[in-house]
């Protein structure tokens, strides 16, 4: 999910590389940011006809076939993403639309949709709420459980836990994830990110606020 600037940033700070091996997914999510500079390359490398080759090599290009994103498995959020892999579909790849169509909320998929703002912000309290197991939206405690605090409050490091002979809080640091394509509006990384913290770290933006007013404070002496 590199930008144009990311991947030529890494470029210049690396001397007297002779050879630059790319591994990734170019089926994934575009980088949010200027250009998609890995799927430009797969495409400019890819051999004419390699679709129906095997195995899927050439100069400068090498593809896996044998699919083991979540170890293989045959999951409805897979599936759906095969849609728009860009890929030739498998035969009943369609058996996925029917499906959502009549059951959008599943174990590994769950559809919703809004109509304006205020039904984004709405919609987004109740999925996370549901999601996460959340008493309700204020519930911070439990929030902070699932992201690997011992009692809601305190993220122990791995030395902390190994001495209390508790979970270190890294084990959990990606129990779940908020992706979102776009950088901007309420429904935009930035926007989200904002939210998480004035709803979940509201004491920790004022604790580091404070922080850095007593800063100048003691330098303005």
């Amino acid at each position: 999910m590199l930008t144009e600037e990311m991947l030529a940033t890494t470029m210049d700070c690396i001397k007297g590389v002779k050879r630059f091996i790319l591994v990734g997914d170019h089926r994934q999510l575009p980088p949010i940011g200027a250009g998609r500079p890995f799927v430009d390359i797969i495409q400019y490398l890819k051999p004419e006809g390699i679709d129906t080759a095997f195995p899927r090599m050439g100069k400068g290009y090498a593809e896996l076939t044998i699919k083991r994103r979540q170890g293989g498995a045959k999951r409805e959020d897979l599936q759906l993403a095969e849609w728009f892999s860009g890929e030739a579909l498998e035969p009943g790849a369609d058996s996925i639309i029917n499906q959502i169509l009549t059951k959008p909320n599943s174990t590994y998929l769950r559809l919703e949709h809004w109509e304006n703002e205020s039904d984004f912000d709405q919609l987004f309290e109740k999925v996370l709420v549901e999601e996460l197991g959340l008493d309700a939206i204020d519930d911070v405690q439990t929030f902070n459980q699932t992201l690997g605090s011992s009692d809601g409050r305190y993220f122990n490091n791995t030395n902390q836990a190994n001495y209390f002979g508790i979970e270190p809080s890294v084990n959990k640091v990606e129990s779940w994830q908020i992706l979102s394509p776009i950088r901007e509006k309420p429904f935009g990384v930035k926007a989200i990110n904002r939210k998480i913290h004035q709803q979940f770290r509201k004491d920790k933006v004022e604790y580091a606020i404070k922080g850095i007013k007593r800063s100048f404070t003691k330098k303005s002496f």
